[in-house]
């Protein structure tokens, strides 16, 4: 029974506006076109970038100064503005520990190349290319030599262009290490290894006002996407709300509220356990409850469901021996056991439209 839309919504006490999701869906299309051309061609950058692994060496001589972080993003391209990118993530002089990244700049203040390590490891190794209207960041798995990611930003009068490409586990996958280049980009497109987000941004005042997009997700396939971005009075992100042409829309970032750790986890607490009583309610059970599950969907938007055994349906699957499984959605061996789970799992999709319709 799926009681929440999504987490964020339910701490927040926010719903979003409908009337944008219609909107955000005609211009979807309008621009859906475009977007495969932006897709295409970081798939096509992607690929030659396989011949790249050795340039490293040459944008490593051009650093002197080095930065350390927790963060491997601390350096996000995004943040380029007016021939300058700030690190707005905490920076050590030296290494703080023993997994980190370390950022080489150059003269110009500019980050030139990455190292990230693992337990002191080289896990991974990147460099930035600066142009006067574009700038791409190429980063490698450094036991595959395959890239994780590569990023692009294009710059063009008040539109800025952002482009990516990222695999699953970052290219670290021991098999890679066995295929050449062309088997490896085979298989990347065959199977579910690829991350894609390729988008446009609409920027008001050196300030993302909108993004639409086209992005992959294993497990869910392609979609498109909206993101609407609002500020406060002084100019800080407030909120990012996401719409696309078939999901509700979602909240994906708010600006934290200024309340503690522990009045947050009281809130949700009791916002979840009204929500789980309300779910209950509505579905008119009458009989004795076993298990109660909570939940979340995986991959596309983590919103949490609950799933519950009743006791006889208990009894059911004791009278047959089999064994109860607790949780929701594992595949199960016997007939009566996925009998209970798909149940339940149509009683998440109906109190759904229940509690939000």
């Amino acid at each position: 029974m799926i009681f929440c839309r999504y987490l964020n919504l339910c701490l927040e006490n926010k719903l979003l506006n409908l009337s944008k999701h219609e909107f955000a869906k005609v211009k979807l299309v309008s621009l859906r076109n475009d977007i495969k051309i932006l897709k295409q061609q970081i798939s096509e950058r992607w690929m030659n970038a396989f011949d790249e692994f050795n340039q490293f060496k040459k944008y490593e001589a051009e650093v002197v100064e080095v930065k350390y972080s927790h963060d491997n993003d601390a350096y996000n391209i995004q943040d380029y503005k007016n021939g300058k990118l700030k690190s707005n993530k905490k920076l050590f002089n030296n290494p703080p520990g023993n997994s980190y990244c370390e950022f080489g700049l150059n003269k110009d203040k500019l980050p030139v190349i990455s190292i990230i390590f693992k337990s002191n490891v080289v896990a991974w190794i990147g460099f930035y290319k600066w142009n006067k209207n574009t700038t791409e960041y190429i980063e490698f798995c450094y036991s595959t030599k395959v890239p994780s990611s590569v990023q692009k930003i294009s710059i063009h009068k008040n539109k800025k262009r952002l482009q990516s490409i990222s695999l699953k586990e970052r290219g670290n996958f021991p098999i890679f290490s066995e295929l050449n280049k062309q088997e490896i980009i085979d298989r990347v497109f065959q199977y579910p290894y690829t991350f894609l987000d390729t988008k446009i941004c609409d920027y008001v005042d050196e300030r993302i006002s909108k993004s639409f997009g086209i992005a992959f997700v294993p497990g869910m396939g392609e979609y498109a996407y909206e993101d609407v971005y609002s500020y406060d009075d002084k100019s800080s992100l407030s909120k990012i709300e996401r719409f696309t042409e078939n999901w509700p829309p979602q909240l994906i970032y708010i600006k934290p509220s200024g309340k503690s750790i522990e009045k947050l986890i009281d809130d949700l607490s009791n916002l979840l356990a009204d929500a789980i009583i309300n779910a209950l309610d509505k579905e008119g059970i009458e009989e004795p409850i076993f298990n109660v599950q909570l939940n979340y969907h995986a991959l596309d938007n983590y919103w949490p469901y609950i799933v519950m055994i009743t006791d006889k349906e208990k009894g059911d699957a004791l009278l047959n021996k089999t064994d109860l499984i607790f949780i929701g959605g594992t595949p199960v061996a016997n007939e009566i056991l996925r009998k209970i789970h798909l149940r339940s799992w149509m009683r998440c999709l109906l109190n759904l439209i229940n509690i939000y319709k």
